[in-house]
């Protein structure tokens, strides 16, 4: 079992148009609506591998309500603390003439000291049964403490439970601080964690190895760079996977590498390798079609056969 917080959710509308023309009005010709955010989208990822899925989030609201609709649809166990502000809407506005992205996101819903008391609680209750991973991704809400991947890190290690973590800024420190087993983020995210300047961001590779080195305790560091692909380390060498069709949907992308990532690691005895193309296969074919962390999961398991993973 995997259980996924999701700390900001969102109502992830992708719209569908020929031509972005701006002050025109637009008639999308396709509209998606799924239940989002980082943490929902991984857990939609990881449930359409074929994992069973705990989703964790403080929904409120008349946009709560369609989010939670969303997630019984979608066929994700969604465990939900009633959130008193209406959730966020993001939206995303694709051209299908150049493929350009317009993207359109709503600040996270600030959430309450009590319900994210409720939120941990729940947290802790779904560790006691001890599922195989505790992901946590995207930014902290206004209103969750400073500490508060952390404080979520530490409450899955105490039950033995390994906890993968995909944000930024102070919340990644805290995840560094507590020794989350997995940290994936993208380059611009390890370099402001790191402090490197701008021309030092142009080395994927050595970001991913300074990241890991400044960690005393974790296992996997994964850095990813978009079409250039994921470089990953543990305690052995370093990885790099390259994926092939980069795809004109690549929003969900990031969140259906976790998903790929945790999902391989639970089939293989965490192969890293294995894992590191099933992720980047994940995230091919959320990048083929329209919609959040929405794939077919067939094909990301095809996809995965022909991903080039190199030892370096």
């Amino acid at each position: 079992m995997i259980v996924s917080v999701a700390p900001s959710p969102s109502l992830d509308r992708t719209l569908l148009v020929e031509q972005v023309t701006p002050g025109a009005i637009h008639r999308p010709h396709t509209a998606i609506s799924v239940a989002g955010g980082k943490g929902l989208n991984v857990a939609r990822a990881a449930h359409s591998l074929g994992n069973t899925v705990v989703a964790v989030a403080i929904l409120g609201g008349p946009t709560g309500g369609v989010v939670r609709s969303l997630l019984d649809r979608e066929g994700v166990i969604a465990n939900i603390v009633p959130g008193s502000g209406n959730t966020r809407t993001c939206t995303s506005i694709a051209s299908t003439a150049d493929h350009s992205l317009t993207e359109f996101y709503e600040p996270a819903t600030t959430v309450t000291e009590r319900e994210w008391r409720e939120l941990e609680q729940r947290v802790d209750d779904e560790c006691d049964r001890r599922p195989q991973w505790l992901t946590i991704s995207g930014s902290m809400p206004p209103g969750a403490p400073l500490d508060a991947v952390g404080r979520l890190t530490a409450l899955a290690h105490q039950r033995g439970v390994r906890v993968a973590v995909d944000t930024h800024g102070p919340a990644l420190a805290g995840a560094l601080d507590e020794h989350a087993d997995i940290i994936k983020v993208n380059v611009h995210e390890a370099a402001a964690v790191l402090g490197l300047t701008s021309d030092q961001i142009d080395d994927p590779a050595a970001a991913a190895q300074l990241l890991h080195d400044r960690r005393e305790h974790g296992w996997l560091t994964v850095v990813t760079a978009g079409a250039l692909g994921a470089w990953a380390i543990a305690d052995g060498p370093m990885y790099h996977a390259a994926p092939g069709d980069h795809g004109a949907f690549p929003v969900g992308s990031g969140d259906s590498f976790l998903a790929g990532l945790v999902t391989g690691l639970k089939e293989s005895s965490d192969n890293v390798a294995f894992s590191l193309a099933l992720a980047t296969a994940a995230a091919s074919a959320n990048a083929q079609v329209p919609g959040v962390a929405v794939f077919d999961a067939v094909n990301a398991r095809d996809l995965s056969a022909h991903v080039e993973v190199r030892e370096l």
